[in-house]
């Protein structure tokens, strides 16, 4: 169980860890969004880029709290169904 935790916090962090580590080879402005005719109508900062690995973190971490609440409450619920039963 230690090393699926393990895995999941490397699977957590790695997008953010991977867009730091080519932060500093992007150029200062670079293109956030392409229209219809395939051609950028957005640019923006290179630390915009960010947004994105940060946003997948958060979620992840979401996921990863709502697992832990629902296995207490299902072990929650478990106990308690044996007490009424017995």
């Amino acid at each position: 169980m230690k090393v699926k935790k393990i895995i999941y916090a490397v699977l957590i962090v790695l997008p953010v860890v991977f867009t730091l580590f080519l932060l500093p080879s992007m150029p200062e402005q670079v293109p956030i969004h392409y229209g219809a005719d395939y051609l950028a109508d957005r640019w923006g900062s290179k630390y915009e880029v960010l947004v994105s690995p940060l946003i997948c973190t958060v979620a992840g971490l979401i996921l990863y709290a709502g697992t832990k609440y629902a296995s207490k409450q299902e072990k929650m619920d478990i106990i308690m169904s044996k007490l009424n039963c017995c």
